[in-house]
């Protein structure tokens, strides 16, 4: 039963780090001691999930902390407007020049589609790194499984707040370039 109890710790953990992200992403001002401590909660999370349970571990948490997020995404869009509006901290607005369409449509094709782009390539060269080292198929394939959904919303926010494209660009390629030789060596297929 003991044994047991790491992977449920590492499951409230995980919960607990989603809430702490919640309660500073809800403040007015921005927290890097909130926010430090949120990911570093979620980060242990996934250390004590793959002690215990490997790959299978860190894709229950990854689940588990995927689903308490969902739920506070639920219960923000459950928010009458008026609430909305009143809680939402002022953001001064951005001259019409920079609110153009394309401006808007590349942010999107970044952040969205190239990042998970981005993060899949990592995730195949790291389950390519798996098999090659002797890990189980198994476990190399649920890495892939609990890396995407971790990798793909870190990328993502990454870029969002960057303003240089050049940044946004090299910081999607570089790891992704530096990956893509071991997949495509394994014959992994993107």
């Amino acid at each position: 039963m003991l044994g047991q109890g790491l992977i449920w710790f590492a499951l409230a953990l995980s919960v607990l780090g989603i809430v702490i992200l919640r309660v500073s992403w809800g403040r007015t001002g921005r927290s890097s001691t909130l926010n430090t401590l949120g990911w570093g909660t979620v980060v242990l999370a996934v250390l004590a999930a793959g002690a215990h349970s490997g790959a299978w571990g860190i894709a229950n948490v990854s689940l588990c902390a995927m689903a308490a997020a969902g739920v506070f995404l639920l219960l923000d869009a459950a928010k009458p407007l008026a609430k909305r509006k009143k809680s939402a901290p002022k953001v001064r607005s951005l001259p019409a020049a920079r609110r153009s369409t394309g401006k808007a449509l590349a942010t999107f094709l970044i952040a969205g589609p190239l990042s998970l782009l981005a993060s899949l390539v990592i995730a195949l060269a790291l389950r390519d790194l798996i098999a090659a080292t002797g890990g189980s198929e198994a476990n190399a394939n649920v890495t892939v499984l609990a890396f995407v959904p971790l990798a793909w919303p870190l990328l993502s926010f990454a870029v969002l707040t960057m303003r240089s494209r050049m940044r946004q660009f090299a910081w999607l390629s570089a790891p992704a370039l530096a990956c893509l030789p071991l997949v495509l060596v394994q014959g992994a297929v993107i």
